[in-house]
């Protein structure tokens, strides 16, 4: 499985809204929660809440460890909106494809923002 911890940037599914980009604040258990390496599809589920604010929507979640994917690995899968978005027929209004492509922009710019704050990196190397 992959890792997050408190901070790090990651894409997120609740029930009734697509996979989104989203940030952890909180989780169950040790550090660092262990999630899902790849997008899935079906699972049973952990039991391990995560806790995310999703970016570009004013809009915070709880939801099982299955269902959070760090944001390097969910890009291979669901940087289209139309990969996000499937199977989900009751999607929240305000989640449309032009706030999807936002929040992914935004989110790889905070996650390229937390790395150089780690690593006390100035993007000047």
């Amino acid at each position: 499985p992959g890792t997050c911890r408190v901070g790090s940037m990651c894409f997120a599914k609740c029930e009734r809204y697509p996979w989104w980009p989203a940030r952890v604040t909180w989780y169950e258990g040790g550090d660092p929660v262990k999630v899902s390496v790849e997008v899935p599809r079906r699972g049973a589920a952990t039991g391990r809440r995560v806790s995310v604010d999703f970016v570009r929507r004013d809009a915070t979640g709880s939801t099982d460890a299955l269902r959070v994917v760090p944001l390097a690995a969910g890009l291979a899968t669901l940087r289209s909106w139309d990969a996000a978005n499937r199977g989900n027929a009751a999607a929240d209004p305000e989640c449309t494809r032009e706030r999807y492509d936002e929040a992914v922009a935004r989110a790889v710019e905070l996650a390229v923002e937390r790395e150089m704050a780690i690593t006390g990196s100035t993007g000047d190397e």
